[in-house]
């Protein structure tokens, strides 16, 4: 599995309701961007995916209190065949 680092994180203006956080994922091995990973709140269950240059906007509701961030990728080799 792959270690992740979220960067850049900034709340930054209003939506309709609610902030907007704003990021780009990174992978803490090499800095290299990771595309397509998973970005939720981990107790409100809300996320997104991030795009091709790892990044990602995620629309927090004004009801939400106290979360935390949570990034997954899943990293896999196929078997070489012989």
């Amino acid at each position: 599995m792959l270690l992740l680092l979220a960067l850049l994180f900034c709340s930054a203006g209003m939506a309709q309701k609610g902030e907007v956080l704003y990021g780009t994922v990174s992978d803490a091995s090499n800095g290299e961007p990771v595309p397509f990973a998973t970005v939720t709140l981990k107790k409100s269950l809300i996320g997104t995916t991030t795009n091709e240059s790892g990044q990602f906007e995620l629309h927090l509701p004004d009801t939400l209190q106290e979360d935390e961030l949570l990034v997954t990728f899943l990293k896999w080799k196929l078997p070489s065949v012989t």
